[in-house]
């Protein structure tokens, strides 16, 4: 898709080709020209052939240049020259633009550039080229009349809609006549499948039902799994007919005013609210199957960890939007394979759920991106009456973003975790502005640091005998609950540590030992030195160096010592390698440049 977000302009190739056939522009079929727009070829008008453009010593221009590049251009050009003849200083370019007048004259607050102004003429003469809009473009109309063909026609589209800058014009004409929205959904159509094949051939894991475990009586699981393997299959053909069972997921939610919602049979709200602030969560999903209804069938809710076996399911009537731009308007039916908005979820307080008019249904499998939040604050409200305004607004914020985690702790914390300091602080945002029904002012904490422990070298020898004879009892943290169930601290006690990284991919285990004088000696001269026996048979039994079965001896303890050794420096500390690191069953350890692990 090549387009400008700024101006609001789009096009793709397939819709230029169609173009420039309709105008009679280029009299080539659009699956053939499309083939050479986007190319080294040029167009002979006197032949009506295409040829291969040469860039060097070559006559003429490449396709893309002469019918797509320049028209734009030739916009752009003309609405400039229109602006500095009535004595506007240029907003579309900067130093070094071409074209003549002065960009010295300042902009008058009354003056405005019409269709009658000097180098529009330029601009009605490059829309008549090119132009992708659908009423344009389409093979069952004979619309070229609505193409602007005299200032009148142009002033008229002018007048419409207000615009009078240099900016406001070029955003009217090539908006109207270039449409991005249109593009984008082009562009789409195109290259994306269709909901049926997406669901078939790429979305097979994603775009399927969970498999029931069923632990029940066998007569009754084997109808209910029959059931199940017929919702299944209407599933995975996405199958819109009447008479096939129901499956639409929602995938997230989203907060949206009541002013954007035409739906004259929409439930009125309290007296004392305000119509314009007051906020609703809709609920974006999919039909998967079957035609979903407003308000004619009760569906049963799955959320994403619901069993089989679970005996009862949440039932629901629902009201079904279509989505129109961020507008929503109701509609009765929706059929599977579309995308539409779901009001009366919210008291679910599920972040996804899947939805089915049969109770032998399971939750969609979905995605699991194993985001875990990293950054904790307490939120509070100033007042005290507000409280329970700022627990509902956390949780229409927990349901319309689904990387946010919100929990409640037993002293009476609202805790609010987020992936970072920028997604904190706009969560924070929409939840005074947004989420909350009433404008509430809220008193931060600062980011919460969860318990962890690090390691680092002793600075001294004298080090090795305080911890040695350290006989304090473990950390507060590690034996209360429920500091010990949290990071692995249940491990840290002793020098031992173990954490579970963030999406529980991996697991650090860290362990940190006295290493007496003599021991140190030894790995660094490589043998055994005079009076390190009982020392080297000490820590020879702390890292389990040698079997279970046989009694250790110091050579043996020496050579494992030395063979799992990765670094020491003249302090009296070293780093050792277990034998899963050797055995590449784990990670290496990483030693930082300054000194730490």
């Amino acid at each position: 898709v090549f387009a400008s977000a700024l101006h609001g302009w789009g096009f793709t190739i397939p819709t230029l080709a169609r173009s420039l056939f309709k105008s009679k522009t280029v009299p080539l079929k659009p699956p053939l020209m499309r083939q050479y727009l986007f190319g080294d070829f040029r167009y002979n008008a006197e032949s009506g052939k295409v040829l291969i453009w040469k860039q060097s010593g070559g006559s003429g221009k490449p396709m893309f240049a002469e019918f797509a590049l320049e028209p734009l251009w030739e916009i752009y050009e003309g609405v400039r020259e229109a602006a500095m003849s009535v004595g506007m200083k240029s907003e579309l370019f900067t130093d070094g633009a071409r074209g003549n007048g002065s960009s010295k004259n300042k902009k008058s607050e009354n003056t405005k550039i019409e269709a009658y102004t000097s180098g529009m003429e330029q601009v009605i003469s490059a829309l008549q080229v090119g132009s992708t809009a659908p009423s344009i473009i389409s093979p069952r109309l004979d619309n070229d009349s609505t193409l602007p063909k005299t200032p009148q026609d142009l002033q008229q589209i002018l007048s419409r809609v207000g615009a009078g800058s240099e900016s406001s014009i070029v955003s009217a004409v090539l908006r109207r006549y270039r449409p991005l929205s249109d593009a984008i959904l082009d562009a789409v159509c195109e290259a994306g499948p269709s909901p049926a094949e997406a669901t078939l051939n790429y979305r097979t894991r994603a775009l399927a039902l969970q498999i029931p475990q069923s632990p029940g009586e066998a007569d009754t699981v084997t109808a209910e799994i029959e059931e199940f393997k017929k919702i299944q299959e209407a599933v995975r053909q996405c199958n819109p007919g009447d008479n096939v069972p129901t499956v639409a997921h929602v995938c997230k939610f989203t907060s949206t005013s009541r002013s954007s919602i035409t739906d004259p049979n929409l439930p009125s709200l309290s007296p004392d609210a305000d119509p314009p602030s007051a906020n609703m969560i809709m609920g974006i999903a999919r039909v998967l199957s079957g035609n979903l209804r407003t308000e004619d069938v009760e569906y049963h809710m799955f959320g994403p960890r619901h069993y089989w076996s679970d005996p009862v399911i949440p039932k629901q009537r629902i009201r079904c939007y279509l989505l129109m731009g961020s507008s929503f308007v109701r509609v009765d039916s929706v059929p599977a394979g579309h995308i539409c908005a779901i009001y009366n979820l919210e008291a679910l307080q599920l972040k996804t759920v899947t939805l089915c008019d049969r109770k032998e249904c399971m939750p969609l499998r979905g995605f699991d991106f194993r985001l875990q939040p990293l950054v904790k604050v307490n939120v509070e409200p100033v007042l005290a009456s507000d409280s329970e305004t700022l627990e509902r607004g956390l949780l229409k914020l927990s349901l319309a973003d689904s990387s946010v985690e919100v929990t409640a702790t037993a002293k009476g914390e609202r805790i609010l975790a987020c992936l970072g300091e920028i997604h904190l602080e706009q969560s924070i945002l929409d939840l005074e502005t947004v989420y909350c029904d009433t404008n509430i002012k809220l008193r931060i904490s600062d980011p919460i640091t969860s318990f962890c422990e690090t390691t680092d070298w002793f600075g001294n020898e004298g080090d090795f005998d305080k911890f040695f004879d350290d006989k304090s009892p473990p950390l507060r943290q590690t034996v209360i609950p429920p500091y010990c169930d949290e990071e692995g601290l249940e491990y840290a006690n002793r020098g031992r540590c173990r954490t579970i990284l963030s999406g529980r991919g991996a697991a650090i285990s860290l362990r940190a030992i006295p290493l007496p004088r003599s021991v140190y000696e030894c790995l660094r001269s490589k043998k055994l030195v005079e009076g390190s026996e009982n020392d080297l048979i000490t820590v020879g039994r702390a890292l389990s160096c040698g079997s279970d079965d046989a009694p250790l001896e110091m050579s043996i303890v020496l050579e494992a010592l030395l063979d799992s050794l990765d670094d020491f420096d003249g302090n009296g500390n070293a780093l050792l390698e277990s034998s899963a690191l050797r055995k590449g069953y784990s990670v290496i350890a990483i030693q930082s440049t300054n000194g730490e692990v």
